[in-house]
């Protein structure tokens, strides 16, 4: 959300457009993000990182929804959160290279650790602290399909909401050269 204030404090076009869009997609990412540690703590009521490994072999489905909100998480292409980024950091470039540039080391560090964290918890051996579970209910498989869907949906077709928000920013911003 530091690059969302960034862009905004930028004050151009296409970051405001870039942190109203960033904003959205940060909406759909996260609540995905913690629905998956909602459910892993509801399976083995513990919050320790080192309990959990091996995750994959018992519930094969989790692991694959967790690892698009993770690449989501991580803003790759073809997700909302892609696009938002590209944006903000456009229009952040524009206003102060450096300034960007020093905020571009956020992208790595967030790729770093959340290529780490779903490495630690769903790869390796089973760990003997867990029981063994079964994998996503109907429930919640149906509590996270939209919003993984969502996410994809605004990232492969990103001017459907661009042009929400560009109408209401040419209305409520008149000063920004567009």
């Amino acid at each position: 959300m530091a690059i969302v204030i960034m862009a905004i404090f930028s004050y151009s076009f296409q970051s405001i457009q870039g942190a109203l869009f960033l904003s959205i997609a940060h909406g759909i990412t996260s609540p995905g993000l913690f629905i998956c540690a909602g459910i892993l703590y509801d399976r083995f009521h513990t919050r320790t990182l080192i309990y959990y490994r091996g995750i994959t072999i018992y519930m094969p489905l989790f692991s694959i929804i967790f690892f698009i909100f993770t690449l989501a998480n991580m803003a790759t292409p073809l997700t909302g959160n892609f696009i938002g980024e590209y944006l903000c950091f456009l229009g952040i470039f524009n206003q102060n290279p450096i300034l960007a540039v020093l905020a571009s080391l956020s992208i790595i560090l967030v790729a770093a650790y959340s290529i780490w964290f779903y490495n630690r918890v769903v790869f390796g051996s089973y760990s003997l602290f867990l029981k063994p579970t079964f994998d996503l209910t109907y429930l919640e498989f149906s509590l996270l399909l939209p919003l993984l869907l969502s996410i994809i949906f605004i990232g492969i077709f990103p001017n459907i909401l661009l042009d929400i928000v560009e109408f209401s920013l040419s209305i409520s911003l008149p000063a920004i050269n567009i």
